[in-house]
């Protein structure tokens, strides 16, 4: 009964047969019609941009739990309504155009240019991108996107091009709030929520579940296979998938986990530690208010944004930036504890890596300052002689935040009842970056060959600033994207695809035997990683090498024993006690 009903209501409404015909219209029955376009670049991809996945955040719902959207005609207005009584549809496509791709920003300070606020807290919206034919008796693997930005900013990339190389995935980029709005936690918010356990500062958080909850619910509509769902995150959106692997309702809602350049257990903060930031915000802007709540959703957006800035709180270098807290609810334990007593999604194949030195980004966009203040005193007792010059300090702190956090992160999923662990570290470095000097491949610059795009978003423009590969480039980023999109469809990189184009570097690897599980038994090389990187020189073709030795050993051994664990205690709701805030108090 339930499944010839599910086959009743999958229902695509293609406006013509002619594929070139641009409209795409698709009704998901708990949401009415949504209409999306063909890719204007990609002829072959599909495309919904900016599709509602929950009621904007704005007003009294600044600083809440998102709230689901059930009908569009109750929460958004039509764009293109046909018999608006009986009939609703929202056109992403119309909306998208208004404003463009950027439409849909999130508030946020600009990345490039760091007085400018972009962007709008009504900013829940996803991006779904399928291929053009798409057939509902084999539903397709699906990969969400979280992406990265310190949890400060957006930069959400563009996959067509992999949907249109392959055919076989569909793709969607989820919106999150960020900064001040997603991730500020304060007492008196703490204290408006219901239960037993009081926590807040993880709304930017709870946006990500609701997409991933959207996505199990609706996406079968799109094509869509809810059972063979991949989290990939980079940077800030890896050390998400971090905490959606531990949080107990996003258990279920995935199945594989990508985490790029993600440190999982570095940067973990308290419920206590960020609620001085906001309790320090309230105090600003609402300390003669009765209702402190209420004079927080008032404050224009761009007045809580400056002063939040001038605060250091939006600088993901400094020791008072926001960042999501352990709550003791959400997220009921930091990652290390949780992780140690296998807590955590089983039998979820990973795959993660880092570039080689991450941090010389930082030092050449100019961070030198913010470096030597925060992370001097941490690493000079161990490591004096790297402070003579900041690209010693880069390699340093790329070895500590992002690479030793990467390797036990694998080490504690190899090693309890996870999935198949898969490691790789990208070296190469491009022929040219004229905006930067970089001699190491640093932050985000393996993003545009994972996506097969050489200007795949904001970010990546900056670091690879051409429109184009070479042709040695290319072959890496055929190879690289290719391995990506088999982990997302088998759970393994090792696994071809029905149909591939032959490529040197997979022969190469193919060389090897495979790429092999991470283990952190080193005997006969199990604790074997892939390296991406230049030939020879930077001027040289690209390669693919397998390493059998421990992924950077030993100096990780070392960098383990000094791993910040922060002590979680649950602030208990008035009437409970106890641990998990589970007893009732006498009274």
């Amino acid at each position: 009964m339930i499944r010839n009903g599910f086959l009743l209501l999958i229902v695509i409404y293609i406006v013509t047969g002619d594929d070139s015909w641009p409209y795409l219209k698709i009704h998901i029955p708990s949401l009415d019609i949504v209409q999306g376009e063909i890719n204007p670049l990609v002829k072959n991809v599909r495309q919904f941009i900016g599709f509602p996945f929950a009621q904007p955040p704005i007003g009294t719902l600044r600083f809440k739990t998102p709230i689901r959207i059930r009908r569009f005609k109750q929460h958004v207005p039509p764009i293109t309504a046909v018999n608006p009584s009986s009939t609703h549809i929202y056109n992403t496509t119309a909306r998208a155009h208004q404003g463009g791709f950027h439409r849909f920003t999130c508030t946020q300070i600009s990345f490039s240019i760091s007085s400018v606020i972009c962007g709008q807290e009504d900013c829940l919206y996803l991006d779904i991108f399928l291929p053009l034919h798409i057939n509902h008796r084999s539903l397709l693997p699906v990969v969400i996107y979280i992406y990265g930005g310190g949890f400060q900013t957006t930069d959400p990339h563009n996959p067509s091009r992999i949907i249109s190389l392959y055919q076989n995935i569909i793709y969607i980029a989820i919106r999150y709030r960020v900064n001040v709005f997603g991730f500020v936690a304060s007492t008196s918010l703490s204290a408006s929520r219901s239960g037993p356990i009081q926590s807040s500062g993880l709304q930017g958080f709870e946006d990500q579940q609701m997409a991933m909850k959207w996505v199990r619910d609706n996406i079968r509509y799109f094509g869509g296979d809810p059972n063979r769902v991949t989290l990939q995150g980079h940077s800030a959106g890896g050390v998400s998938v971090c905490l959606h692997l531990i949080a107990p309702a996003s258990q279920g809602l995935f199945h594989r986990a990508i985490i790029e350049s993600g440190g999982c257990d570095i940067g973990q903060v308290s419920l206590q530690q960020m609620e001085v930031i906001g309790d320090d915000i309230t105090s600003h802007f609402c300390n003669s208010s009765s209702s402190v709540i209420s004079c927080l959703q008032s404050i224009d957006a761009s007045v809580l944004l400056q002063y939040a800035n001038s605060k250091d709180y939006l600088n993901f270098f400094s020791s008072n930036a926001i960042h999501p807290p352990i709550d003791g609810l959400i997220i009921p334990d930091s990652i290390t504890n949780l992780f140690q007593q296998k807590k955590f999604s089983k039998k979820v194949p990973l795959l993660t890596g880092t570039t080689s030195a991450e941090f010389g980004l930082f030092i050449a966009g100019g961070q030198s300052a913010y470096l030597n203040t925060t992370y001097n005193p941490y690493i000079a007792p161990y490591l004096p002689s790297i402070l003579v010059n900041y690209y010693g300090l880069a390699d340093a702190l790329s070895t500590a935040i992002f690479q030793c956090s990467v390797r036990r992160t694998a080490a504690y999923l190899t090693n309890n009842e996870c999935g198949s662990v898969y490691l790789y570290s990208f070296d190469y470095v491009p022929l040219s970056s004229p905006c930067l000097d970089l001699s190491q491949s640093v932050h985000a610059q393996e993003l545009p060959f994972i996506f097969n795009t050489a200007n795949s978003s904001a970010l990546t423009q900056i670091i690879f600033p051409v429109n184009t590969f070479s042709e040695n480039e290319q072959i890496l980023a055929s190879a690289m994207s290719l391995l990506w999109i088999r982990f997302a469809v088998h759970g393994n990189p090792n696994t071809p695809l029905d149909a591939e184009e032959t490529n040197p570097l997979i022969t190469q690897l193919n060389q090897f035997g495979a790429w092999p599980k991470y283990s952190t038994n080193t005997v006969a090389g199990l604790s074997s990683y892939l390296i991406f990187a230049n030939q020879v020189s930077r001027n040289s073709s690209t390669t693919i090498r397998l390493l059998t030795s421990g992924y950077h050993s030993p100096i990780c051994a070392a960098w383990d024993q000094i791993v910040p664990n922060p002590t979680i205690v649950k602030r208990c709701a008035a009437g409970f006690s106890g641990p998990n805030c589970s007893s009732l108090k006498k009274t």
